[in-house]
Order: structure tokens, then sequence, then C-alpha cells
């Protein structure tokens, strides 16, 4: 006879039903999830209509399972219309938190902004100069700029925006996961770094991307980079540190990365395995 577990599975890679769609409802509300939120969304959907499930607990390993199935499912009818789920790392956070997000694959541009955030071009012009602002004229190239700075890049545009009118912006950006402030600097959100990944390693932005997970590395001077040029975000290094006692990461090159931010190499004869590549970080 199947387990409850053994049923759980079996409806999350089934047919995609009422439960599924309720789920997509909320994905695409939300937008970001913190890790597992996910499987325990369907979980909570299913209990209220499936009553031999109300009184099941999920394992920390049977919750994740759930999850990559349900990604996996749900990438696949998301696709139709223009939508897939991606995973995030905070690489500004110390603990580099990670996150499910929901990206369009849809080409970001002006339009894209308007029908879907409900921005306007002049809105969208300023963002535009934020970014600029962010990883083409930053000295320090972390990815940041302060409040008062966003508030003020308007008075490099060809056009007028009250100063409240750009806070209710930056306030929009803020609550729709665009833009983070911390203590009063703005940086984009994880979820909007997946979302831009096309335009910010393009001119004139050239933001560079890891080596090992193919993500955006924002954050620059928390990079590990090696003599060859490739760099690698801080926790993608400590990911591959961590795997096994003694383990090297070792450059596409050959080099042996070290672990100073300053980005040291150690030159190694030795042949062996390149960096990982992963899809997600």
């Amino acid at each position: 006879m199947e387990s409850t577990i053994d049923q759980l599975m079996a409806i999350a890679r089934g047919d995609y039903g009422d439960y599924h769609k309720l789920l997509a409802q909320t994905l695409l509300k939300e937008a970001v999830f913190e890790n597992l939120k996910i499987s325990d969304f369907f979980f909570e959907i299913l209990k209220l209509f499936e009553p031999e499930f109300r009184h099941v607990h999920l394992s920390r390993r049977e919750r994740e399972t759930l999850q990559e199935v349900l990604i996996h499912k749900m990438n696949d009818e998301l696709s139709y219309v223009f939508f897939h789920i991606v995973r995030v790392t905070d690489e500004y956070e110390e603990d580099h938190r990670s996150y499910y997000a929901m990206i369009s694959d849809m080409p970001f541009n002006e339009s894209f902004a308007a029908n879907v955030g409900g921005f306007t071009k002049q809105q969208m012009g300023l963002f535009d100069m934020w970014l600029q602002l962010m990883y083409v004229t930053s000295s320090n190239k972390d990815g940041r700029i302060e409040v008062d700075q966003a508030l003020n890049a308007i008075d490099m545009m060809q056009y007028t925006m009250p100063k409240k009118q750009i806070q209710d912006v930056i306030h929009k950006m803020i609550s729709e996961k665009w833009l983070i402030d911390e203590e009063g600097m703005l940086r984009l959100h994880p979820r909007a770094l997946a979302e831009l990944r096309q335009v910010l390693k393009s001119e004139p932005f050239l933001v560079p991307v890891c080596a090992t997970c193919q993500n955006l590395i924002s954050n620059l001077p928390t990079g590990i980079k090696c003599s060859c040029g490739r760099i690698v975000h801080k926790h993608c290094f400590e990911t591959v540190q961590g795997a096994g006692s003694g383990t090297d990461f070792r450059c596409d090159c050959g080099n042996v990365l070290q672990s100073s931010q300053n980005a040291e190499v150690q030159e190694s004869s030795e042949s062996g395995g390149s960096a990982q590549e992963n899809d997600e970080d």
C-alpha cells in the first residue's frame, strides 16, 4: 500500500491540477520565497482539501524533496506564461541566505516594466540612472548607492520629478523586491539581479559573472579573482571549500584560488578539475 508521503509526491509530480494552480497564484503574487517555503505552501494548500494529510508531519529532507519536485513541475508549466523559478543567493548577507525567486523570461525593457510593474517611462529612466551609479560610475564597485544619491540623480536627467515622487518609487521598488535599503544604502534585491542578468552583464554595465554559478557578482570587492581574470562569488568559493576537508578551489586555468579577498592565486603544476559550473548558486 502506498504511504502518505508517496501519495504526496505522486500528487506533486502528477497532472497540473487545482493544487498546482493555487500554488502558481501564490508564487506569482509573492515573487520571492525563503528556502522550503514553496513546498510548505503546497503542503498547506493540500491539507485544506485532503483530510488525510492534515496530521502528517514532513521532515526537512521530505520538504526538500517535495520542493525539488515542485520547482521542476512548476517550471514546466510556468514556461508557457514566460516565467520560471530560480534559486538566488544574497551575497551581501553574512550567512549568504538563499531564496527562490519568480522571474520573467521576457526581455527587460521600459515596455515590460510599464506593463508588469506599473512604472512610467520616466521612472524607469531614473532606475536606469541608479543602475549606472551602482555599476558604471561607482568607484568602490560594490553595487550600492546612498538614498540621497538616488534622490538627487534626477538632477542628471533631462526631466524633473518631485523628490516625494522619487521616494514613492523607491518604496515601491523595495516592496516589490527590486531594491533593498540597508541603513540608507540602496542595492538590488537578489531577485532583481536574476531578472536583470542579461541587461547588467552587457554594455554599459558589464557586471562580472561568477565562473562557478554563472550568476552576477554585484558586490565585486568580496569576489575571489584569479590571475586569469575569472571571478567567483565568496559564497561559491566557500561552498567548494566546505565540501570536504582540504578541498582546493581550482580555477579553469589550473590555478588554486585562496580565500583572501585580494584574490591571491597559488600557481600549481597539478592538473585536475576546474571550477564547478552549476546552473544556480
